[in-house]
């Protein structure tokens, strides 16, 4: 499983605010390939892109 803009859509529903571009583009860039020879499950994703956006947002 990897990270859809429909997955985003709903991680902006669950967080109540639109993610900048710049975020998007860095969940698609991190999230958006399987590491071979793994895969994401559900959880490792949510867990995954919950890092990558409270971090973004840290910086800020």
């Amino acid at each position: 499983m990897v990270i859809t803009k429909n997955y985003i859509q709903k991680l902006e529903e669950y967080y109540r605010f639109i993610f900048s571009k710049e975020l998007k583009n860095e969940l698609i860039c991190q999230l958006g390939e399987e590491p071979t020879p793994f895969e994401y499950s559900d959880q490792d994703l949510w867990e995954q892109s919950r890092k990558i956006v409270l971090s973004y947002y840290r910086e800020r």
